[in-house]
Parts: structure tokens; C-alpha cells; sequence
């Protein structure tokens, strides 16, 4: 397993960066204006139903059956495949009608706030993505196969093909001043990422076409797979639902909180994608075959540390959102106001940073232990709290209400799955002690003295690891935790061969 997180860990780094890249151009070229929120507008709707029909399907339950079945017989496993393969080839096809079809309808149902201008450009860039459907569902299929044989290099790369996609149809955008060309790279890099997939990972490597399709071994895996996502059915209503009361909520506030809401997820979801991917799967393939006790073991092992990593950095992008939007965001026609807006939604969403990441992973292991009807209750009620939240708070708060209602989404979620697992009794008193820590470096050296420029957010930086790594050091238990993991990495990396 820690060998798969290294390699997740690698090409999820190099996805991010890649990312990063994107969003700063799209920020200096178009701010938060009509256009931004237009792409940002296109892509949820795109993913949204893509999302509700084969997310859970191919990451929750395809994989750990899958896993479970090669160990036993890559005939069966492959059998699996090519059973999954032609319903998803199915629901892409339904995708893409539904979105060329209704996809007008569809615009004006998530995004009632936008304008005429908005709407018609969200729609021109819909049409296009649309036709990406078919790769994208083809091309993650193939990753998860691919993991499910112990490869991991194309889930790792899936996120930075997207990027440089992306990154090059904004740059044409611009250029030709067709802001529809942003739309043609998110289509081109999947087409590319699920050529790239076939010809590398080749299909009857990994999966041959089944030398024979007998009844009773379809019936057999197509129980054990509808066992696995039976408990999911229901939870793409509450995701995806959860998704458009979001994207509603933003566009009723403003255009530009559309945009800005994308921004702020985007530095948040770096811990998500660099930290708690990897991890979660990573565990969905080694996991659901350890022993009961062994899963234990392992989870006292890895959330200590991920605690002491994950909740110092939510606390410091808490207090330092400003900062950090102006710093990596306010360029070009990216504009203060667009600050203004960005920051707060940040702010909100960075207090339960480390309960997102962590439970994140947490529902992953559920998830490999098929318990995913339990993975169904909590994240309904975590999802119910956070619509409530949403519909509450926006017309207070405006958009700092998206940042609080996700973070207490993220801390219900978290809470539910640690008490499922057996784990909350161990954790709480590290969540605590990190907790009280945050409380007093903000108190004591604070954020708001420092300006905000690349040399005060350094010093706030700097300030924050000499504060946390003397505040563990003084504490016996976080003490002990950190000398595991410091012990852990040089057995790893340095330990004679």
C-alpha cells in the first residue's frame, strides 16, 4: 500500500501543480467575470450527472469487488470488467443525450442567478463537453482496472492530462477570443487520456474478453457487485443534489460567486487530492482484504499523523485566506472585489479541511470493508446538515455560508465514520490538543499584524512551523505520534538495502 500512496502521492503532486497553472491563467485572462463562470458553470454540469450515474459505481464498489475477484480468479475478474464496462458504455450513451437534449434546461435549473449572457455561454461550452462523456467514464473504467492489477501510474496521471488539457484551451480561448475552445480541452484530454489508456494499459492485458459467459458466474459476480452498490443507489440523489443546491446557492448570491467558489476549492481540494486520494485508493485495493484487526491496526497507524499534518495547515489557511487568495489569484483581471469574494468562501471551507481529508479516506475504507450502507447514513446526514446550512446562511453570510455548511459536512461525516470504524475514542484527544494548539498560535502571533504580502505570509509561515513543532515536541502524546512517523519515513527512505 505505501508504495501505491507514494506514486498517487507523486502524480496527484504533479496533477495539482498542473491545476494550479490552470486556474492562475484563468484567473489573470478572465477574473471571476461571465466567462469564468461559464466554464465553471459547464464542467458541474457535466460532471454532476456523470457523477450521479457511474461515481460510486466504478469507485466504491467496481474496485473492491474487483480486487476481491482477481485474488480468486482473473477469469472471473475480467468477466467483472467487461460486465461493467457495457453498463457504463450504456449510461454514457444516456449521458450525452440527456445533456445535448435538455442541456438549455439543465443550465437554467442549477444556475437560476445567471444572466442571458451567462446562460448562453455555459450552454455553447455544455454542448461540447458533453461529447467527453464517453472517454471520461471509458478512461477512469480502465485506471480502476488498472489499480485493481496493482498499476497505478494512469489514475495517478488522470488529473494532470485534464489539466494541460484545459490549460491549453484557455490559452486558445483567449487568443481567439472563443471562450468555447476552454470547453473542446476538457473534451480533448479525455479523449486523449482514454486513447492513451487502451494502447498502454491494452485491455486484454489486464481484462481479456471472457473465454466463455457462463450464466451461473454472471449471476454470481453480478450479486456480489449489486451487493456492493446496492446500499449506494440512493446517495447520487444526496451528492448530486447536494451538488446543485451548491452551484444554486452560489449563482442566487452572484456570477462571480460561481467563479470564486471554484477558486477556493481549488486550494482547499489540493490537501483532498495530494493527501486523502491517494490514501483512500490505495486502501480500496489493499484493504478489502485485510483482516479485521489488521484494519484497525493500520488506521491507528495512519490517522495519527494525518491529523498533525491536515488540521495546522486548515487552521493556517483559516486565518491566512486572504493572503493566500491575493497571492496566488490576484493577477491580471482578477480584481480586488474578485478577492473580496474568493477569500471568504475560503476561509469558511478551510476550517474543516482536516475533517474533509480525513474523512475522506475514512469512507474509503468503509467503502473496501463493504459497509457502504453505512457509508450511505453518514453521508446523508452530513449531506442533509450541509444543504440546511446552504439555504439558512447564504442571504446572511453570502458566500462565506458555501465555506461553513461544506466544513460542517466534512465534521459530521468525520465524526460518524471514526465512531463506525472504532477509532473516534482513539483520535479525540490528538483532535483536541491540535485544535487547542490552533487557538493559541492564533491568539499569540495571530495572522492579522502581518501584511498582506509574499513576505508577511512567509513570516506567518515560518512563524506557524517553529509554533507547531514546539508545541508537539511539549506534548507528550502528539510527542509520541510525530516519533512514529519520523521513525516510519526513515525505514522507508533510508533504511540500508
Amino acid at each position: 500500500m505505501f508504495r501505491a500512496v507514494v506514486k498517487l502521492v507523486f502524480g496527484s503532486m504533479l496533477g495539482k501543480a498542473s491545476g494550479v497553472a490552470r486556474e492562475l491563467l484563468l484567473a489573470s485572462l478572465y477574473g471571476t467575470g461571465v466567462v469564468a463562470s461559464a466554464s465553471r458553470a459547464a464542467q458541474s454540469s457535466t460532471m454532476i450527472p456523470i457523477d450521479f450515474f457511474t461515481s460510486n459505481a466504478l469507485s466504491s464498489a467496481f474496485l473492491p469487488v474487483y480486487s476481491r475477484l482477481r485474488s480468486e480468479s482473473k477469469e472471473r475478474a475480467s468477466l467483472l470488467f467487461w460486465m461493467v464496462l457495457f453498463l457504463m458504455l450504456a449510461f454514457s450513451a444516456v449521458i450525452l443525450s440527456m445533456l445535448l437534449i435538455w442541456g438549455r434546461e439543465w443550465v437554467e435549473l442549477v444556475f437560476p442567478g445567471f444572466s442571458l449572457d451567462a446562460r448562453s455561454a455555459t450552454l455553447s461550452m455544455l454542448n461540447v463537453m458533453a461529447i467527453g462523456v464517453p472517454f471520461y467514464i471509458l478512461g477512469n473504467l480502465l485506471s480502476y482496472v488498472a489499480m485493481g492489477n496493482g498499476d497505478y501510474s494512469m489514475a495517478s496521471s488522470r488529473a494532470t492530462v485534464q489539466n494541460f488539457g484545459m490549460t491549453a484551451g484557455v490559452l486558445f480561448a483567449w487568443i481567439h477570443s472563443s471562450p468555447v475552445l476552454i470547453a473542446w480541452g476538457f473534451t480533448l484530454s479525455y479523449v486523449i487520456y482514454c486513447i492513451w489508456g487502451l494502447r498502454l494499459f491494452r485491455i486484454g492485458a489486464f481484462a481479456p474478453f471472457p473465454s466463455s459467459w457462463n450464466l451461473a458466474d454472471v449471476t454470481s459476480i453480478s450479486g456480489k457487485f449489486w451487493y456492493a452498490i446496492r446500499p449506494l443507489l440512493l446517495l447520487p440523489f444526496l451528492l448530486q443534489g447536494n451538488a446543485v443546491v451548491e452551484r444554486m446557492v452560489a449563482s442566487l448570491i452572484s456570477e462571480d460567486t460561481v467563479a470564486a467558489l471554484g477558486y477556493a476549492k481549488l486550494v482547499t481540494d489540493t490537501g483532498v487530492l495530494l493527501i486523502a486520494m491517494p490514501l483512500g485508493l490505495a486502501g480500496l485495493a489493499s484493504m478489502s482484504k485485510m483482516k479485521e484487526l489488521d484494519v484497525t491496526k493500520a488506521l491507528t497507524s495512519i490517522l495519527p499523523p494525518l491529523l498533525m499534518i491536515s488540521i495546522p495547515i486548515s487552521l493556517f489557511m483559516a486565518g491566512e485566506s486572504e493572503s493566500i487568495v491575493r497571492l496566488v489569484f490576484e493577477h491580471g483581471h482578477f480584481s480586488r472585489s474578485s478577492t473580496e469574494v474568493t477569500h471568504v468562501i475560503l476561509s469558511g471551507l478551510s476550517w474543516g479541511l482536516w475533517a474533509q481529508i480525513c474523512s475522506y479516506f475514512l469512507v474509503k475504507v468503509l467503502s473496501a470493508r463493504m459497509r457502504n450502507r453505512e457509508v450511505f447514513i453518514y453521508m446523508a446526514a452530513a449531506i442533509v446538515g450541509n444543504v440546511a446550512l446552504n439555504l439558512a446562511l447564504f442571504r446572511v453570510l453570502g458566500g462565506q455560508a458555501l465555506g461553513i455548511a461544506s466544513s460542517f459536512y466534512a465534521l459530521v461525516l468525520f465524526a460518524l465514520a471514526s465512531y463506525s470504524l472504532g477509532v473516534l475514542a482513539f483520535l479525540w484527544k490528538r483532535i483536541a490538543l491540535l485544535l487547542l494548539g490552533g487557538l493559541i498560535f492564533m491568539a499569540g502571533i495571530g495572522f492579522t499584524s502581518l501584511d498582506l504580502t509574499l513576505l508577511g505570509s512567509a513570516i506567518s509561515a515560518i512563524l506557524a512551523v517553529i509554533f507547531w513543532v514546539v508545541y508537539i515536541a511539549a506534548i507528550p502524546l502528539l510527542r509520541s505520534d510525530a516519533t512514529i512517523l519520523v521513525e516510519f519515513i526513515l525505514r522507508k527512505f533510508y533504511a540500508p538495502k
